[in-house]
C-alpha cells in the first residue's frame, strides 16, 4: 500500500460512516493529528487521528487499531458533556488546540460546527493561551516536587518515569504558548521551533541535556 495523504482521509472517511452505521449514539465526529499537517509521515509510517463524541457516555476512552505495519487508528472517545461548555475549551491545552484545527467528518446536528466556532472566537487572546500552558507548569512542578523527596540511589523504573514526565510536561508549557502541545513521537521534531518562538533557542539544548544526550554515542544511537 502507497501512503498518501488522499488514502488515509479515505480511511478516516470509511471509518467514521461505518461507526455512524453501527452506532446510533454517535454524534459527532472530527479528524485531528498530524494528517491534517504538512508532514503526516513519520519515518514512513502514519497514524489517523479521530475522535467519536458520543451521547452518552462511551464505554471505552481510546482505542488504537492496526491497519497495517504503517499505518494505524488511534480514536479517542468522549461524552457530549464534555464539550458543555464550548468557550472554555479553549482554555483546555489539549482538546481547545486540537478542535480548533479539526476536520469535522460528522455533524448532522451542527454541534461541532457550534462548539468549533466558540473555540476559534478569541482563541489566541493571552490569557487563554496562558491558561493552556498553566496546567502543564503545575503538573511538571508536582512531579519534580515529589521526585525531590524520594531521590535516592536505588531509584529505578518508576522514578525514570516520572521524571520524563516532568520535562514532557515542563516542555509542553513552552511548546503551549505558540501552539499545541506536543506529542511523544514529534516532541524532539517539534520542540526547537517552539523554544525560538518564545525567544528562548537555547532550551533545546537544555532539554537534550536533561533528557542524557551528551551521554548517548553515535553507536548506542544507531
Amino acid at each position: 500500500m502507497r501512503i498518501t495523504r488522499d488514502a488515509l482521509f479515505g480511511i478516516a472517511q470509511d471509518t467514521v460512516a461505518r461507526r455512524v452505521r453501527q452506532e446510533r449514539g454517535i454524534l459527532s465526529a472530527y479528524l485531528c493529528g498530524s494528517l491534517l499537517g504538512e508532514n503526516f509521515l513519520l519515518g514512513g509510517a502514519a497514524d489517523i487521528d479521530l475522535v467519536f463524541i458520543h451521547i452518552d457516555p462511551p464505554t471505552i476512552e481510546r482505542e488504537v487499531l492496526r491497519l497495517t505495519d504503517e499505518v494505524h487508528l488511534d480514536i479517542a472517545h468522549y461524552a457530549q458533556r464534555d464539550f458543555r461548555e464550548p468557550r472554555r475549551l479553549r482554555q483546555h491545552a489539549w482538546l481547545g488546540p486540537t478542535i480548533f484545527s479539526c476536520r469535522v467528518m460528522h455533524d448532522p446536528q451542527h454541534f461541532m460546527d457550534f462548539t468549533q466556532a466558540s473555540v476559534r472566537g478569541q482563541f489566541e487572546r493571552p490569557d487563554h493561551v496562558l491558561e493552556r500552558a498553566r496546567p502543564q507548569l503545575d503538573h511538571a512542578r508536582q512531579i519534580w516536587s515529589g521526585l525531590a523527596e524520594k531521590v535516592s540511589a536505588s531509584a529505578g523504573q518508576p522514578e525514570l518515569t516520572l521524571y520524563l514526565k516532568a520535562i514532557e510536561h515542563a516542555a509542553n508549557t513552552v511548546a503551549c504558548l505558540s501552539g499545541p502541545p506536543l506529542t511523544e513521537r514529534r516532541f524532539l521534531l517539534g520542540f526547537p521551533e517552539r523554544a525560538a518562538a518564545a525567544k528562548h533557542p537555547g532550551l533545546f539544548p537544555g532539554l537534550l541535556g536533561m533528557l542524557g544526550a551528551s551521554h548517548a554515542s553515535q553507536e548506542a544511537l544507531r
